[in-house]
């Protein structure tokens, strides 16, 4: 729902805090609590670019991303003493179906293999080992 703060529909906000942030809240609170008990696990969260430089054009998406960020480092700090991991993927402009129809060229965007391949790093480390935060954007700047 690409739209400037001011310029969009008085129930984006509370959709966006839906999809981005409530659904991944009771979920993480499900899982983790089950992770807890099993002393294991990793929580991923699809957080995004616009969680740490909010896009203008995209006003509620941005704040939701920002609150998704936040809940992710609260999971993190509350989880870790249980041995259950927790990881924040920021990624940039990456050509999903949301981005059906651009005219802008497949290279200018990060490919989701490429967030895939990186999950997949982390659950791959050592059980010692977590990765905080994932950030991937496009070579070329963000679009």
């Amino acid at each position: 729902m690409p739209a400037k703060l001011m310029e969009e529909g008085d129930d984006d906000l509370a959709l966006q805090m839906q999809v981005n942030v409530f659904c991944p809240h009771f979920l993480s609170k499900y899982f983790g609590r089950r992770m807890q008990q099993a002393g294991k696990g990793h929580i991923f969260n699809i957080c995004s670019i616009s969680s740490l430089k909010p896009t203008v054009t995209a006003g509620s998406y941005s704040i939701s991303k920002v609150a998704l960020l936040g809940l992710t480092k609260i999971l993190r700090d509350e989880l870790m003493s249980s041995g259950v991991k927790v990881t924040a993927v920021l990624p940039g402009s990456t050509l999903t179906g949301s981005w059906e129809g651009t005219t802008i060229p497949a290279s200018r965007f990060v490919d989701p293999e490429d967030i895939a391949r990186s999950v997949i790093a982390c659950l791959n480390m050592s059980p010692g080992a977590n990765v905080d935060e994932i950030i991937i954007r496009p070579l070329k700047g963000d679009i």
